[in-house]
């Protein structure tokens, strides 16, 4: 037995992983440490590092919400920006 895709059903219907691998790639505003150490191709530990002795005078923009430290990417690209 073969799977058939959706488009074997549905002939006029548009393929939805075509779509998806055309759209733009979109960042959420408020990540974790983790991903925003990704975004800033720098280590999760540097990010902690600077918020420890630095506190909010870092480039990096962010705070926390119930315990969880939250980076916002869009902020932080703009602030890197203007230095």
């Amino acid at each position: 037995m073969s799977i058939k895709k959706s488009n074997d059903y549905y002939p006029g219907a548009i393929n939805i992983e075509d779509n998806i691998s055309k759209m733009p790639v979109a960042y959420d505003r408020w990540v974790d440490e983790k991903d925003a150490a990704e975004h800033l191709k720098i280590k999760p530990s540097t990010l902690r590092r600077r918020r420890s002795k630095l506190g909010h005078d870092t480039n990096e923009v962010w705070t926390k919400n119930h315990g969880k430290v939250l980076y916002d990417l869009w902020a932080t690209d703009k602030k890197i920006e203007g230095i």
